[in-house]
């Protein structure tokens, strides 16, 4: 959607109460209010607080709890899982899914994410959040910014942000980094935490010197939430940036502002690009007018650029392809493909290949670097390449998808059953070889990525590697798969058939030959 398209969703509140937002974000009277929905940044990295309630119910408990589970308020059922399998067992698996291990990647991962923007809009001032994670400091620190971290009791560092505009990052419910005990989960804990004037009163005085700009939140009627309905009264203006059916939309807004005096930008339900969007906006606007030389949007560090829409472009689809990639994990999922003489790969990384090919081929690129351009093509025709090879003797069991040992017959036929036999070791070979050249391709990529746009991508992770066997000794080996010398063209993988008689001159390779009634392979398999 574009930003018009999201103000007529909901016209004319949309426009009106963006253009009040506006305002007070030019006069510091709000304060961004950052709940769970923000830190859900990358698959699987971070999930709702509901999310992560119920991976935990259905990893440590029986299932016929499940119906008395799902009745319960979210308090309720943190109490339940906190009593059920313990303190330890849950105090590792909330730190294990909120670890800030989860954000060691690249900035250009974060760019186009709408937590990437909120540094640009609130560089100065107070940001509330009720998350535990390190997203928001995270992001402060790709700018180069220091966040100070503050938590309930710490009226001084509160006072300074209200007072005089310090850049502090208000963790109301604590920090992932700190003792179980000083996390306000359990039911038992809100109930000390909200009785607590420490918190209660720091909350009050928030919510009655500033706006409140709610983001990444659901707005149901939590402890923060009621504390705020307590102390709203005529003259307070709230706003959020929330998604709605289009049917609700009206019911919706209406009790936005009756019971949180809370005026709301509206999306489509399942839209959440849409509030990066928004984000965006009020970025081009209030820093088209900032006249302290302040950074504008998308001036992050790729000196290289100077059009900024073309660097949202590429660092944006670089992004996008580590994340369908699982890049940080390739060498695990490549090694499947690569294993016991009978390619696997998981449902959900094949999902991702499907998806990543469709996506690719739908790019409309700035054709500003072309080198780098070329790359990602020549990957694509690699991938579609392996995806089609893998798929057309693949079984699904379980959670897996394997090559199926399609040479089994259920008649005794030694002719077919050989020339079977042979085709299936042809596929399988062919399946490794794409695998192996898929790597190549992608490090050619990061060679680009380094070359054209960011100098230091993964060099702390280094090159892509996958690890096969085992081998007749037993052993299984590492190898980093490279195009080499004059393979370093712009587009090294020459198609399917071609790239069968020219695998023997790669780095690496497991097969040979054109099918499996090539001589070559013959001579390789007797």
């Amino acid at each position: 959607m574009s930003f018009e398209e999201i103000m007529a969703f909901n016209a004319p509140y949309n426009q009106i109460n963006f253009d009040s937002l506006i305002e007070k974000i030019k006069s510091n009277a709000i304060v961004p209010y950052i709940g769970a929905g923000i830190s859900m940044l990358f698959k699987d990295v971070y999930p709702s607080w509901s999310g992560f309630l119920n991976t935990t119910f259905n990893k440590f408990v029986d299932i016929s709890e499940k119906n008395k589970f799902n009745g319960m308020s979210y308090e309720d059922k943190a109490d339940f899982l906190y009593k059920e399998i313990g303190k330890l067992s849950f105090s590792n698996q909330l730190k294990t899914t909120f670890s800030k291990n989860h954000l060691h990647k690249e900035k250009c991962q974060f760019i186009d994410k709408p937590a990437y923007l909120l540094p640009a809009i609130f560089e100065e001032g107070l940001i509330i959040t009720t998350n535990y994670d390190r997203v928001i400091e995270k992001v402060y620190g790709l700018y180069n910014l220091m966040l100070p971290v503050a938590h309930p009791g710490h009226f001084e560092a509160l006072n300074g942000a209200l007072r005089n505009n310090e850049l502090l990052l208000y963790k109301i419910h604590g920090d992932i980094n700190e003792t179980i005990e000083s996390i306000i989960l359990t039911k038992k804990q809100y109930e000390l935490a909200y009785n607590n004037p420490k918190l209660t009163e720091s909350l009050k005085q928030i919510y009655t010197s500033k706006s409140m700009l709610f983001l990444g939140c659901s707005l149901q009627k939590d402890r923060p939430i009621e504390l705020l309905c307590e102390v709203s009264k005529s003259g307070m203006s709230n706003y959020a940036i929330i998604p709605c059916k289009n049917e609700e939309k009206k019911d919706r807004r209406l009790q936005l502002e009756g019971d949180y005096y809370t005026q709301s930008i509206i999306y489509p339900e399942g839209n959440h690009e849409c509030v990066k969007i928004i984000l965006e906006q009020i970025v081009k606007i209030i820093k088209s007018e900032d006249k302290k030389g302040k950074k504008e949007l998308m001036e992050f560090s790729c000196d290289e650029f100077n059009n900024k829409k073309v660097e949202e472009t590429y660092l944006g689809y670089i992004n996008k392809w580590c994340d369908f990639l699982d890049i940080n994990n390739w060498e695990a999922w490549t090694s499947w493909m690569l294993a016991i003489g009978q390619p696997h790969i998981s449902v959900e990384m094949l999902t991702n290949l499907e998806e990543l090919r469709e996506w690719l081929f739908s790019r409309v690129w700035p054709n500003k670097f072309g080198e780098l351009q070329n790359s990602f093509e020549n990957f694509k025709l690699v991938l579609n390449d392996l995806y089609n090879t893998f798929y057309e003797h693949c079984k699904k069991s379980g959670e897996m998808y394997f090559t199926e040992k399609f040479y089994k017959i259920d008649r005794w036929d030694e002719k077919v059953y050989y020339e079977l036999s042979n085709e299936f070791e042809f596929h399988v070979d062919l399946v490794q070889d794409l695998t192996l050249e898929l790597t190549r391709a992608a490090n050619y990529i990061c060679d680009n990525i380094r070359k054209y746009i960011k100098p230091d991508f993964r060099l702390e992770e280094g090159k892509l590697l996958v690890t096969y066997g085992p081998c007749m000794d037993f052993t299984f080996r590492t190898i980093c798969p490279e195009y080499i010398g004059e393979e370093r063209i712009l587009k090294p993988y020459p198609g399917l058939e071609k790239f069968k008689v020219i695998r023997v001159n790669r780095d690496q390779r497991f097969g040979t030959g054109i099918s499996s009634k090539d001589p070559e392979f013959l001579r390789k398999r007797y």
